[in-house]
């Protein structure tokens, strides 16, 4: 009534009373999910969705708003009981990947080194250059062998972006490309040696082998110190036979031919 006392249905009404409706919000029941993870409160008829529900927070991503379903437009009034689900956005980070030697791409930093720029986006399989590059070390063309990058402050050597969550520079890590140099001689690996890509030659000494002379081949072509390594080598003993002289000398007149006599005796000069 006026007083602001209720009045049941069963009361009686007098003459010239004025009744007034009394109004109560309904509380509805809201679920919120993020990734997941479930959560609950109340909320009324027209509330702001943004006002009643928290701003959640995700790893490499920023909160873009809450639906109605889990990649769906933006909710903005709550209208009754509902399931309200985070949209999240990855975040853009820039990259640098700094080098000592110079790669495709990257262009020099004014101090001996080299960067590339990179815009990642979270969560992007975006792959890091890794593996053997031709490069110039020390004014030498060579190959060097690029293991991948790490974050400053960190050992973990990276070939991907996969998990990096800021803004950062990444450093190249850079190791010498190994070759393997074989020498065989008579069908049998005698000797291995490892040399880094570009390292001079140095060969070991021939084996012996009885009545032959010994020389180191590479394709059949003769090979010395100094070769610059640029591969795995397989080096060849190559052997030829030795030539010898040898004199017969007799006192008596041989029947053989070839023989001269000198000072009393016959002499013959073979091989």
């Amino acid at each position: 009534d006026a007083n602001g006392n209720s009045v049941s249905a069963n009361e009686i009404l007098s003459d010239g009373m004025t009744l007034y409706a009394d109004w109560e919000l309904i509380e509805y029941r809201i679920y919120y999910h993020v990734d997941g993870v479930e959560g609950e409160t109340v909320a009324h008829y027209g509330d702001l969705v943004s006002d009643i529900l928290p701003v959640p927070q995700k790893e490499g991503y920023a909160f873009a708003h809450w639906s109605l379903s889990a990649d769906g437009e933006k909710a903005e009034l709550v209208t009754g009981e509902a399931d309200f689900y985070a949209v999240f956005i990855p975040e853009t980070y820039k990259i640098v990947l700094n080098s000592q030697y110079r790669l495709e791409g990257f262009s020099a930093d004014g101090e001996g080194g080299y960067i590339q720029e990179i815009d990642y986006v979270y969560g992007k399989n975006t792959r890091l250059p890794i593996g053997e590059f031709e490069t110039v070390v020390d004014g030498v063309t060579k190959e060097m062998f690029l293991e991948g990058f790490t974050l400053e402050g960190s050992t973990e050597i990276l070939t991907s972006l996969a998990g990096v969550s800021h803004n950062a520079t990444l450093t190249a890590v850079w190791s010498e490309v190994k070759h393997k140099v074989v020498y065989i001689a008579d069908g049998n690996e005698q000797l291995s040696q490892n040399y880094n890509d570009g390292d001079m030659l140095v060969l070991p000494a021939v084996p012996d082998k009885f009545g032959y002379r010994g020389e180191w081949k590479l394709n059949g072509e003769a090979i010395s110190d100094g070769y610059a390594v640029y591969g795995d080598l397989e080096i060849v003993a190559e052997y030829t036979a030795e030539t010898y002289q040898f004199t017969i000398v007799s006192k008596l007149r041989p029947f053989d031919g070839g023989f001269t006599e000198q000072n009393g005796v016959w002499i013959k000069t073979c091989g």
